[in-house]
């Protein structure tokens, strides 16, 4: 019974590829077949691609509120998301046309070492996403709760998957001085894709900056490290620091016991080019939080300016 099982899942994957394949291949002569609206195509390209991007942007769903056991791993996030894709089954050429624009403004959310079961072995359909589609992958939201792990950050930068943007958000309850040294390390081995253009750190560990305590010395000193890092791409590219986008904010982490907050550092690693080549697909806007109030945004100034002096000295 277990063979009969295995030979028609093999089957049903080479059928999937098949259909991959043969969708990879539509070009524009095979389009003139089918009936199409003429208004729509007369259109201008760069028309069509707005409205592309529009319909099949990705948005939060009010109707599915993520539920408490899942809600620490997505910091600022209250629903489940959701991209309504039925636009690309209209005809061949929407389909030829549109299929790219629906991948380069998702965002991937993946918890890694997550409760129920180890980090390795675990399987995900990115793992099985064609190198076609992997050209066209926009942003990796990873979750971690094992800086010490060496291989947390490198088990998703897969040969072809080709993200343009890159967040890593660590969960934490444990020595931050650990935590914030394991992430620094980490985060300097890592060799990103040559399509990456912007990476995310988000280290939950920052109230010791507001209530300092003995290891508040040795937690800041960590953080200017991790500040004072480059980046570095499989082509030598490096992308470095944009103190502009450092970030404090506090979130909900948890709702198993009342409303349990956390405050949150971004660090924010990026290219030279400008963001707009990069977000203009991304309606989600998966990083958005609201940013705290004055108090903190003074922490993060006076953060921001220490740094910026013992740069200088």
């Amino acid at each position: 019974m277990g063979k009969l099982k295995s030979v028609a899942a093999r089957d049903r994957r080479l059928m999937r590829r098949a259909a991959r394949r043969r969708l990879a291949q539509i070009t524009q002569s095979q389009c003139l077949s089918q009936r199409e609206c003429p208004l729509f195509t007369k259109l201008p390209n760069e028309l069509r691609n707005m409205i592309y991007e529009y319909v099949l942007a990705q948005h939060d769903d009010p109707s599915r509120p993520i539920p408490w056991t899942r809600h620490r791993w997505r910091f600022a996030h209250e629903h489940r998301t959701f991209a309504d894709i039925s636009l690309l089954a209209t005809c061949r050429r929407i389909y030829m046309e549109a299929h790219p624009i629906s991948i380069r403004g998702a965002t991937y959310h993946i918890a890694l070492n997550s409760i129920g079961g180890s980090s390795y072995g675990w399987d995900h359909p990115l793992f099985h996403i064609s190198s076609q589609l992997g050209k066209h992958l926009y942003h990796l939201h990873a979750f971690l709760t094992d800086m010490e792990d060496p291989l947390a950050m490198e088990k998703l930068l897969l040969p072809h998957a080709h993200w343009r943007r890159i967040t890593w958000s660590g969960i934490h309850y444990g020595n931050p001085l650990t935590y914030l040294d394991a992430a620094r390390k980490q985060i300097i081995a890592l060799r990103l894709p040559s399509s990456c253009e912007e990476v995310n750190l988000e280290v939950p560990t920052i109230h010791y900056l507001l209530a300092p305590t003995e290891d508040a010395p040795f937690v800041h000193a960590q953080q200017y490290q991790l500040m004072d890092t480059y980046l570095t791409r499989t082509d030598g590219k490096t992308l470095s620091v944009d103190r502009s986008s450092l970030r404090l904010y506090n979130c909900q982490q948890s709702r198993l016991n009342g409303h349990l907050y956390n405050l949150v550092l971004r660090v924010t690693w990026r290219t030279a080019s400008h963001q707009r080549e990069y977000l203009h697909c991304d309606r989600l806007d998966c990083l958005r939080a609201s940013l705290s109030n004055d108090e903190f945004q003074h922490e993060v100034s006076t953060f921001v300016a220490s740094f910026d002096r013992k740069l200088s000295q």
